[in-house]
């Protein structure tokens, strides 16, 4: 074999594409609804607070989806939690500051 062989690519293998997308609305249109449910509390949890930490901890820092974080839970540290509860959890946790956040 000869050690100089030239590879032959085209230019159209380089050019970027760009995908254009026109919105139809105004930022402004755009309204921010708090979630409905009001009745969530910590107080009617099966699971302490330390398992709550856990799922924040992995829901909010390692951004894990909440299936995610209730496999993460269920497979390394044995927790059986569900991913509903993983929500209800961080719907429990950001919901006051939702409140504080809105005009």
């Amino acid at each position: 074999m000869n050690g100089n062989i030239s590879l032959c690519k085209k230019n159209s293998q380089f050019k970027p594409t760009y995908q254009y997308i026109e919105y139809h609305f105004e930022p402004s249109e755009l309204i921010h609804h708090a979630p409905d449910d009001q009745s969530l509390t910590l107080a009617k949890t099966h699971n302490g607070p330390i398992i709550i930490g856990l799922v924040l901890a992995f829901s909010v820092s390692f951004a894990l989806s909440t299936k995610k974080t209730a496999y993460v839970l269920r497979s390394v540290f044995g927790i059986p939690i569900s991913y509903q509860s993983v929500l209800n959890y961080i719907m429990v946790a950001v919901f006051p500051v939702i409140l504080q956040s809105e005009p």
